[in-house]
C-alpha cells in the first residue's frame, strides 16, 4: 500500500464513519492497517478524524510531512483526458557558458590581483625568492580552478524528507577528543534516488532544493510543492 492509496482508504472509512455505516470500533481498525512504510524503513499512518500523516520515530509517532505528495483521491467521474502536444525540445542554455565564463572571470581576477599584491609589496625587493614563490601561486591558483569547476558542474533538484545529525569523535592539537555534530539533509530527487547534503541552518523536512549547472549555491523554497 502507498500514500495514495491510504489516503483514499482513510477518507472513505471517514464517509463510512460519518454515515453510520461503520462503528467507531471498525473505524478503528481499519484505521490500524493504513500504515505505510517508506524507502528507508520508516513507519507511516494517518491521524484519526484529521488526517495528519505521523511517522514513527524514536518511539513515538509524530507530525510530519510524508516523502512524497499525497494527492487527494480522484472523483467518480473524471473528463476525458485532453490530447497534449509534445513540448518542443529543449534548446542549450545559452545563459550556461556565461556563467562559466563569469565565474573564471572572477576567479582570474582574483589571481592576478593575489600575484600583483605579492610582487608590489615583497616580490620587487625579493627577486631572489619571488620565482618559487609564483610558482606556488600558480599551483594554488591551478587547484582553486579545479575546486571552481568541480562546485559548477552538474545539477540537482528534489525534497528534503530528513534532517539527519550524525556525530563523530574529533580531537584537537591538544589531544582532546569530543564529538562533533554535523547535519546533513536527505533530499529525495525526481528521479527516486537520494542524494545526502550538508543542510544549512534554514533548510528543514519539506523544504525544496536546487543546484543548477554552472552555480555553486543550492536554491531554496520553504515547503512549497513544484508547480
Amino acid at each position: 500500500m502507498d500514500f495514495q492509496q491510504a489516503q483514499a482508504r482513510f477518507e472513505g472509512l471517514e464517509a463510512q464513519l460519518r454515515a453510520g455505516q461503520i462503528s467507531p470500533q471498525q473505524y478503528q481498525a481499519g484505521l490500524n492497517e493504513l500504515r505505510v512504510m517508506d524507502a528507508w524503513g520508516r513507519l507511516w499512518m494517518p491521524q484519526a478524524h484529521t488526517g495528519i500523516w505521523h511517522v514513527f520515530q524514536n518511539g513515538a509517532w509524530v507530525a510530519a510531512q510524508p516523502p512524497v505528495p499525497v494527492a487527494a483521491p480522484p472523483p467518480a467521474y473524471a473528463p476525458p483526458p485532453v490530447a497534449q502536444v509534445p513540448p518542443p525540445a529543449s534548446k542549450p542554455d545559452s545563459s550556461l557558458a556565461f556563467k562559466y565564463f563569469r565565474f573564471f572571470v572572477i576567479w582570474a581576477v582574483t589571481w592576478v590581483l593575489i600575484a600583483g599584491g605579492y610582487w608590489l609589496f615583497y616580490g620587487s625587493s625579493h627577486q631572489d625568492e619571488a620565482g618559487e614563490a609564483f610558482i606556488g601561486i600558480g599551483v594554488a591558483a591551478a587547484l582553486s580552478l579545479v575546486l571552481l569547476l568541480f562546485s559548477l558542474r552538474g545539477g540537482w533538484k528534489g525534497q528534503v524528507v530528513e534532517i539527519r545529525v550524525e556525530r563523530k569523535k574529533e580531537a584537537d592539537d591538544d589531544g582532546f577528543v569530543g564529538l562533533a555534530e554535523t547535519r546533513y539533509a536527505m533530499i529525495l530527487q525526481p528521479n527516486g534516488q537520494v542524494r545526502k547534503e550538508l543542510a544549512m541552518p534554514n533548510w528543514q523536512v519539506g523544504d525544496w532544493l536546487e543546484k543548477k549547472q554552472g552555480e555553486n549555491w543550492v536554491r531554496w523554497r520553504s515547503g512549497t510543492p513544484e508547480r
